[in-house]
């Protein structure tokens, strides 16, 4: 007890004294073995089972994701099928890479469970307290989570005092898991809310040793079997998903930008209309879309739509309310409602602006139709790792849209999403607008 109480003091008075630093950590899970898709599953831990052919393959390809990544050393566990994950993602890595091998990333020890089903375990086919309630789970001979969190801080603490900016870490399903509860700070019920799929790659910033910002989550889109389970469950996925107004310098790769469109074209539409016309502007076009929004803005030219929203006026009185709940948060203070206002005059600092067109003389349902793939596609793009936000101040000069984006006139341009992965330190991205309660919407009739 007295040395975790030590570890944690050490810890903390460490965060203090390097508060300006920065590391970057590459988190991925182990490859796919026979145990992970055996149709009766069993508690794996510490007993070792190689890869399969589709896990070698699926490393191979995270290592490709990652080829052109200041990855650092990459920490493996013990366990060798750990070690094997390794080798093939640093195989397709397109520099010489340091590997090293750390006890304190193992898998938490199963003790008595190892080996056995589920049923034979939990009792439970379906993993039990294990899969449902994680806080009360016992495990006899084995580690506690709180005994695995204390080791995989021992292993931060080093990190942090070393003189590497980044790291890559290839551990398990259970330690991937746990991970995820300390860089949240979360409590241990949420045990499954962050699950990572073999070969899953998740990257996080490192503040200090006990901040952490999970850029992204669980990216996979690069494996070739769609077997994976969701980074998060629908409901985490839309408390995370917000309105990003300030994006990084940072281009989102074209491959998962194709998975997002993919993801989001399995939205329902009126009588399988399938109505709206997706058009994505990113690099040089939306540079000289942005180039010109600058100049527009700047010069106070009216802005016009396809499709006019409306004005706020004339907005029920409710959403008028609301909308003006927006600006009154504790601490707006009048020119930071000047800097919400202006986002979006260099389209938010997006690296991808996404135009949703319908074809002239659309009816109210194609309307209606284009709002759920727009909500499709910024729920993909948050599970995909991309901020998002949508904003009609995107499509106010639609010929110059059009100038540099191939969209003919017989569509209106009735909406654009900007893309993109938000600058966290911003104080607009670290606002949450705030939300009617079910009773303030609904009626329930019996």
């Amino acid at each position: 007890m007295r040395a975790s109480l030590f570890i944690i003091l050490f810890a903390f008075l460490l965060s203090i004294v390097h508060s300006e630093k920065k590391k970057t950590i590459y988190l991925i899970r182990h490859g796919e073995t026979n145990f992970n898709t055996d149709p009766v599953p069993r508690v794996r831990g510490r007993i070792n089972v190689p890869l399969n052919d589709e896990g070698i393959a699926h490393c191979r390809a995270a290592g490709e994701f990652l080829a052109n990544e200041k990855i650092g050393k990459v920490y493996y566990s013990v366990i060798p099928r750990a070690k094997q994950s390794a080798e093939c993602i640093v195989e397709k890595h397109n520099t010489k890479v340091e590997m090293v091998e750390e006890p304190l990333l193992i898998d938490i020890s199963w003790g008595v469970y190892e080996g056995k089903t589920y049923q034979e375990a939990f009792g439970d086919e379906k993993g039990g307290d294990y899969m449902f309630h994680p806080e009360k789970l016992n495990i006899p001979e084995g580690e506690t989570f709180y005994s695995v969190m204390n080791r995989l801080r021992l292993f931060f603490i080093k990190f942090w005092e070393s003189d590497e900016e980044e790291c890559t870490i290839v551990s398990h399903g259970a330690i991937t898991n746990i991970l995820s509860l300390m860089f949240l700070q979360a409590p241990l019920e949420k045990f499954w809310s962050m699950y990572m799929s073999a070969c899953g790659v998740s990257k996080i910033q490192m503040k200090s040793i006990y901040s952490f910002t999970v850029e992204y989550w669980n990216a996979n889109h690069f494996l070739k079997k769609d077997y994976n389970k969701p980074s998060f469950n629908f409901r985490d996925l839309l408390e995370k998903r917000h309105s990003a107004r300030n994006f990084l310098d940072k281009p989102i790769p074209e491959d998962t930008l194709r998975n997002i469109i993919k993801d989001s074209l399995l939205s329902p539409s009126w009588c399988n209309s399938q109505p709206w016309n997706i058009y994505v502007s990113s690099g040089e076009s939306l540079n000289k879309i942005r180039k010109e929004w600058i100049e527009k803005t700047s010069q106070n030219v009216k802005g016009y739509g396809d499709v006019s929203p409306g004005h706020r006026t004339d907005f029920s009185k409710r959403s008028q309310s609301t909308m003006q709940e927006f600006f009154n948060k504790e601490g707006m203070s009048e020119e930071k409602i000047k800097i919400f206002e202006n986002a979006a005059n260099d389209l938010f600092n997006a690296p991808t602006v996404i135009y949703l067109t319908l074809n002239k003389g659309h009816t109210v349902y194609s309307v209606y139709d284009l709002g759920g793939i727009g909500f499709a596609i910024m729920l993909a793009a948050k599970e995909h790792g991309v901020d998002s936000v949508v904003a009609y101040q995107l499509i106010t000069y639609p010929d110059v849209i059009r100038k540099y984006v191939n969209i003919p006139n017989d569509e209106d341009i009735v909406i654009g999403i900007a893309l993109g992965y938000e600058n966290e330190e911003h104080f607009m991205n670290q606002y949450r607008s705030p939300k009617l309660n079910v009773d303030d919407v609904c009626k329930f009739t019996n």
